[in-house]
């Protein structure tokens, strides 16, 4: 996890619901952060300009 980059992304806000997914929400979108398998899911809102 700290080999992750963030500073681009202009993460905003952090929600953890269990132990092992930790939402951040960012410009434009938001990620999904999976502790027990370390992978991150990147999700972009629609009709963005």
């Amino acid at each position: 996890m700290e080999s992750l980059f963030w500073a681009g992304l202009y993460p905003n806000s952090i929600a953890v619901k269990e132990s092992a997914h930790i939402y951040v929400g960012m410009l434009a979108g938001y990620a999904v952060v999976n502790t027990e398998t370390q992978q991150v899911s990147f999700f972009k809102f629609k009709n963005l300009k």
